[in-house]
């Protein structure tokens, strides 16, 4: 059975942290998650291809009832994948011999079994021996296996369920970002919000171009971190051997993350606000004087919404604004680092104690000062 210390650093996305010969441990049991997740999108994609609802007038119960259940049924999809991350740590510690058994029966399921289900059926216009679609899905499937074994045992299953439990307690966070933050760096953007100039370039953005420049403020705010981020690592390392080139880059990552998670919830809300203070100021009048006649309503997934594309576009502009500046004041201003930023490193500095203290049994020399050790 794992440590305390070896599964709190895995919980905390930190699997660099753990001994070199302890990091395939349990591999498979680990495994399994993101094997359901597969698992899962395979059943929903084929629930989707072969679901046919219609909605017959003379009797619209019928198809109402099938449209429901193929939704919860979707629904119970996306969230049994997403328990099982959350809750897999706790499941290893009480039962990790149940979850190795899981594991392997998930991996059998998911390369023998699944495919032959499914059929995966060749492409259009070939025709190969009857059988050979299955076995190219089994091929299929055994490789993505694999490479999910191969990805866990470096890590990455560690690093992304902590990613998805640190976005979940973000989103507990809103009541502490809607009365600090939001209201005082709204003010950076609410003149422009009614600006007639920034409307008319944010209408003429195609969505290829918006998503643009969301990507080239997301590349802003990490030249702006990562720096910060490592430099203030080196001073929490007072404990423990020297950090690695894969441990300090994995210190650096999570603690990047955390912080992309509270930009991005920011983010939302400011969009959010905006989205609805444009619903009410701006009458349709306005905008046809500012944009002319014939605007275009939001359409998502071909999904039409009743609020404006331009006015959703602008609000995402001025949430990019916006959070790039608190990006800047949570690391600078003294009220909001303290509130924000200085959590997550005191989160760093536990994790290091934790080190320490899981590498001392391995007769690894630790001491007062540490010293970044690139390898």
């Amino acid at each position: 059975m794992f440590g305390d210390d070896e599964r709190w650093l895995r919980a905390h996305g930190l699997p660099a942290f753990v001994v070199r010969h302890r990091r395939a441990s349990q591999l498979v049991a680990r495994t399994a998650p993101f094997i359901l997740l597969l698992s899962s999108a395979d059943l929903g994609a084929w629930m989707i291809d072969h679901a046919t609802v219609s909605l017959n007038s003379s009797s619209p119960l019928a198809g109402l009832g099938a449209l429901l259940l193929t939704g919860l049924g979707l629904i119970v999809l996306l969230l049994t994948p997403i328990a099982a991350f959350l809750r897999s740590g706790a499941w290893l510690r009480s039962a990790p011999r149940g979850m190795t058994v899981a594991g392997w029966m998930l991996l059998t399921y998911y390369v023998a079994v699944a495919p032959w289900l499914a059929g995966h059926p060749p492409a259009a216009g070939s025709s190969p021996p009857e059988g050979t679609g299955a076995l190219l899905g089994t091929a299929r499937a055994a490789i993505t296996a694999g490479l999910s074994l191969a990805a866990t045992g470096l890590g990455l299953g560690s690093l992304a369920s902590w990613s998805l439990r640190s976005a979940i307690r973000q989103f507990k966070a809103l009541g502490e970002l809607t009365t600090r933050a939001l209201p005082l760096l709204m003010l950076v953007v609410v003149v422009s919000f009614f600006s007639r100039t920034l409307w008319e370039v944010t209408n003429a953005m195609s969505p290829e171009r918006l998503a643009g420049v969301v990507a080239f403020f997301v590349a802003l705010g990490l030249i702006f971190i990562v720096p910060v981020t490592r430099r203030e690592t080196v001073g929490l390392e007072n404990a423990g051997p020297p950090l690695s080139r894969l441990e300090q880059l994995n210190v650096t990552t999570v603690l990047v993350l955390a912080q992309g998670f509270q930009v991005a919830v920011f983010s939302g809300l400011v969009c959010l606000f905006l989205t609805a203070l444009g619903q009410i100021a701006f009458s349709g009048a306005v905008l046809d004087a500012w944009l002319g006649p014939g605007r275009e309503q939001l359409e998502v997934a071909g999904i039409r919404f009743p609020v404006d594309a331009a006015l959703v576009k602008t609000a995402v502009f001025l949430s990019c604004v916006s959070s790039l500046n608190f990006l800047i004041s949570a690391t600078t201003t003294a009220s909001y680092r303290s509130a924000f930023y200085d959590p997550l490193f005191e989160d760093a500095r536990q994790a290091l104690e934790v080190r320490a203290a899981h590498l001392a049994p391995a007769g690894r020399k630790t001491g007062p000062e540490i010293v970044v050790e690139w390898e």
